[in-house]
């Protein structure tokens, strides 16, 4: 999630399984909630000062963690950024990146076995 002001992720969110289910009058706790501005209320910011929006670059590793694909991604702002959804033409760059990787390897490993045969 990404703050809507500022454009900045937002982190330590709590995750859905440890929410609980809180009975309280409504009304009452709306009242007591921040008012939320809307876009009539809120002034439009010039261009210049909104902040750009964040384009993935490209996938730099990937790994499984609780049996899900998850990726670690560059993004414009030049951080990375853990994501377990990505399109396809960046998983196709990564497939054939990875694939260069894997052809100069074992290139190398069968460099290095005919030096030591002798």
């Amino acid at each position: 999630m990404v703050d809507e002001k500022t454009g900045q992720p937002l982190r330590n969110l709590v995750t859905n399984d440890r929410l609980k289910k809180f009975d309280v009058d409504r009304q009452e706790f709306n009242e007591k909630l921040p008012k939320i501005e809307t876009g009539k209320d809120r002034p439009i910011e010039p261009l210049k000062h909104r902040p750009k929006e964040l384009k993935p670059i490209e996938i730099m590793s990937k790994s499984r963690i609780r049996g899900k694909l998850q990726y670690r991604v560059h993004y414009t702002d030049d951080k990375v950024y853990l994501c377990d959804c990505i399109n396809k033409a960046l998983l196709d760059h990564y497939d054939c990146k990875m694939a260069v990787k894997d052809a100069q390897i074992s290139l190398s490993d069968g460099r290095h076995n005919r030096k030591h045969r002798h």
